[in-house]
């Protein structure tokens, strides 16, 4: 995240009207102290197909219990309680198994379009119930 921080304060800078949709914190709250455990954000808003493409990390100490999936679960929704969005997606290594398997817990499905090398694309389209 520490190289991502000028960007996104850039991208504030030029956007005021991004907020809400570059960096958030993913921060423990039940034990003595909170705790920083990973961040979750978008590229900026909505495109003009209504896509918004979806980032995420969570600190080695803090992995494998879950979290990545429901930070990526709870900001997608929140994304689309937004005006302007039809789809989520997110990118992600081919060897990446956890980042994978955090997709596709958070029902994103793999696009058939090759994306870069080595990577793979994943999309999230809402349901009318969800």
């Amino acid at each position: 995240m520490r190289d991502a921080l000028p960007q996104f304060v850039d991208w504030c800078q030029v956007h005021p009207d991004w907020i809400g949709w570059l960096s958030w914190y993913a921060v423990r709250l039940d034990g003595t102290a909170p705790v920083l455990c990973g961040s979750v954000g978008f590229r900026g808003p909505p495109d003009a197909n209504g896509m918004v493409e979806i980032g995420y990390s969570v600190l080695p100490a803090r992995q494998q219990h879950g979290l990545a999936t429901e930070m990526v679960q709870m900001l997608i929704r929140w994304a689309c309680a937004q005006d302007g969005v039809r789809f989520v997606e997110a990118e992600t290594a081919v060897d990446n198994q956890a980042s994978v398997r955090v997709l596709e817990r958070a029902r994103f499905h793999r696009l058939a379009a090759e994306s870069a090398p080595g990577s793979v694309r994943y999309r999230f389209v809402p349901r009318a119930d969800s």
